[in-house]
């Protein structure tokens, strides 16, 4: 999981630095600031989703911990298929 995440911020942190080079904002202050604050600030992208990333550390963790049957169902219905199958 820790070989993973390097792996992700890499490659998302790669992408931010080439799409702000692309727009010509590569050594803009301002922009990066806005731009990591949006991703790490306090209601950031990634900032949010980090207690619950923090549990499939724990040792004892299993996905069945969390109650998910809500998304099943959605995914069942946008895809057609019934509750029953």
């Amino acid at each position: 999981m820790a070989l993973i995440t390097t792996l992700i911020m890499v490659a998302i942190h790669s992408f931010i630095v080439e799409l702000m080079r692309e727009d010509k904002q590569l050594l803009n202050l301002r922009s990066w600031a806005q731009g990591l604050n949006r991703v790490w600030g306090p209601n950031g992208m990634f900032t949010a989703i980090i207690p619950g990333y923090l549990e499939y550390f724990r040792p004892e963790f299993h996905p069945w911990d969390h109650h998910t049957e809500f998304l099943l169902n959605r995914w069942r219905k946008l895809l057609g298929f019934n509750k029953s199958r």
